[in-house]
């Protein structure tokens, strides 16, 4: 059943340190860092890359159309939530430490709709 599979990013190259004197490239050196770095920010891991991203929050969206709540709470990582709330393609969207908000499914669909549809 597919409900049961995670819908996180796994990567399917993870490079190894267990032999230090290999320098041979890895999948993973070619992906290209689309998360913010302009501040100093330093990750502990490569990225999700961003088409994979992009796949996976479709496929969230589609999840979220056929479920029959009339209200469900969708935690998350700002990433995920600015990807969903944005309505241009380099919008930022701001949010506060542990902001909770409330936002129509339609509103959310509509803004992936424009996005795409600009592209």
């Amino acid at each position: 059943d597919d409900n049961d599979a995670p819908w996180w990013y796994q990567s399917n190259n993870v490079k190894s340190n267990n032999n230090e004197s290999d320098s041979s490239p890895s999948p993973i050196d070619n992906n290209s860092e689309w998360r913010a770095t302009g501040e100093g920010q330093t990750y502990f891991c490569p990225g999700e890359p961003y088409d994979d991203f992009e796949n996976r929050m479709l496929e969230l969206c589609t999840w979220l159309e056929r479920r029959e709540e009339n209200a469900i709470a969708l935690v998350g990582h700002f990433g995920v939530f600015e990807w969903l709330l944005r309505k241009e393609e380099n919008e930022k969207v701001e949010f506060s430490n542990c902001e909770m908000r409330v936002v129509s499914l339609d509103d959310i669909l509509e803004n992936v709709r424009c996005r795409r549809h600009r592209r």
